[in-house]
């Protein structure tokens, strides 16, 4: 009797989201799982309600938790009253360069945070003069100006997107302006609304490094758990994460002193040796990360879009905790399971790589998915039928539909590591610094060389990015323009 040949394991395009599946659990999910178990235990390991009675009953913590949570409504409202207008009229506006005007509220996401809040502390010296007689008000400012794109960017994406004939078809039915922005507009802009209110209410509460850097104050939840993680205190900071991870799952030396033209900023930051290593340090570290992230983002969204509901709920679900989550919280709990439950060395750089990681992939993950979406998958078909194995399929004509998704999202995760300053400070080696945490620290200093240096630094970046705005700009109208002749040919 012949026993049947039992077919062979044959990789197919759903298994492509296995690597990034994987990697979301080991580096999402576990870390998540530990500071859960690290919160309801005590030193010995026991099982215990201390670290919650300790959290509950101290009026520290719960003062801070009730101040936080203000900052964050305030915030958040400040930041949806402005973006939900220039969402609007930049959705729904008709004028030329409509991407230019995007762009400008874009780019400060482009330059670092550090540099930007350091800039916003001499403007509002030079307006208020000690920027402690106002502590709210200075964060308010401080946290709206750094989390303002993120509640425009969604909220825009989603009216975009509207239908326009129910628009149209409200004005038939004679509903003015008014009503149909109220029962049409509004409702259906809803989803951009929730996903800016969780992009920005989460991270507005642990944000310490605004206040830090305005008034040198650290009165908010992001700080205790950087002081327990000081003090490696796993139990009690894993108790305060977790409660802000509840959150996430419900639904001359001064500016304005001119004394005369001088380039020895730039001297100083392309001469100085603790410079120019930050400076290389922080862009090797963003362009390799994002080529991890970008290959590990790009093959689970690719996997996932051929894989079965399971696969894609489950997957989806993950990738979404590293976008609501605040940065702090995953960077505790990353740094608990690598270096405290792993043993990782932090000098070995591979708890920041992977830290970065997992700050980039979720939204290389999240720009590559429309393109997919978008895509004719008739052409893989006829590339199959045509005697193309599938990985000469995916190479030569899914790769090339989805390409601008994948550079969008390589791009995003560059700035992503470029801005990033939580992760980084908790996942670094003691000896390594990047532009964030660099400047964090240089800011707090006497060394008024350093400071303006990394004012230069700053001009640099903002002349950079301009340049590239332009560029963006150009080719997009020349593409346009051959558009349109070759639509007056064909006619």
């Amino acid at each position: 009797m012949q026993l049947k040949n039992k077919s062979r394991f044959r990789l197919s395009r759903a298994h492509l989201s296995l690597p990034y599946g994987l990697f979301l659990v080991c580096f999402v999910l576990a870390p998540l799982f530990v500071i859960i178990y690290y919160a309801f235990t005590n030193g010995e390991g026991k099982v215990t309600l201390e670290n919650l009675l300790g959290f509950l009953e101290s009026p520290k913590t719960t003062g801070t938790l009730l101040y936080s949570f203000g900052i964050a409504v305030v915030t958040t409202s400040v930041c949806l009253l402005l973006a939900y207008p220039i969402a609007y009229i930049l959705a729904r506006g008709k004028f030329r360069h409509k991407s230019v005007v995007l762009m400008l509220f874009i780019m400060p996401m482009w330059i670092n945070f550090t540099l930007r809040i350091t800039a916003l502390k001499e403007i509002l010296t030079i307006i208020e003069g000690n920027l402690a007689f106002h502590p709210f008000l200075n964060t308010i400012i401080g946290m709206t100006y750094d989390f303002l794109p993120f509640m425009i960017l969604p909220i825009y994406t989603t009216l975009l997107k509207l239908d326009k004939s129910l628009l149209e078809a409200s004005s038939d039915l004679g509903a003015d302006a008014l009503q149909t922005f109220l029962k049409v507009t509004l409702p259906l802009s809803v989803p951009g609304i929730i996903s800016g209110i969780f992009m920005v209410f989460l991270p507005s509460m642990t944000n310490y490094v605004v206040l830090d850097m305005l008034y040198n104050s650290t009165y908010i939840m992001g700080s205790l758990i950087g002081a327990y993680f000081a003090a490696y205190d796993w139990h009690g900071g894993s108790m305060i994460a977790l409660v802000l991870l509840l959150y996430s799952f419900t639904d001359s030396a001064n500016i304005g002193a001119i004394h005369g033209f001088s380039v020895q900023n730039y001297v100083t930051l392309f001469t100085k040796p603790e410079l120019r290593d930050m400076i290389t340090g922080t862009i090797l570290l963003a362009l390799g990360s994002a080529l991890l992230s970008t290959v590990l983002g790009t093959l689970g969204a690719v996997g996932v879009h051929y894989s079965k509901r399971f696969g894609k709920t489950f997957v989806g679900a993950v990738n979404q905790v590293p976008v609501v989550n605040a940065e702090v919280v995953t960077a505790f709990s990353l740094c608990i399971l690598l270096i405290e439950v792993c043993s990782v060395d932090k000098s070995s750089f591979l708890p920041l790589l992977i830290g970065h990681v997992v700050l980039q992939s979720p939204f290389v993950y999240l720009s590559v998915v429309p393109k997919l979406k978008q895509m004719d998958n008739s052409l893989y078909e006829a590339a199959l039928d045509l005697g193309a194995s599938s990985q000469t399929a995916i190479r030569r004509v899914v790769i090339p539909q989805i390409f601008p998704g994948i550079v969008s999202g390589f791009a995003l995760a560059v700035t992503l590591s470029l801005d990033d300053y939580f992760i980084t400070s908790y996942t670094k080696p003691a000896t390594f610094d990047t532009i964030s945490t660099y400047v964090v620290n240089a800011t707090k200093g006497s060394q008024t060389d350093i400071k303006t240096a990394l004012w230069a630094l700053s001009t640099i970046i903002f002349l950079v990015v301009i340049a590239l705005v332009v560029v963006m700009n150009l080719t997009g109208n020349r593409n346009a323009r051959r558009t349109m002749e070759i639509e007056k040919k064909n006619a």
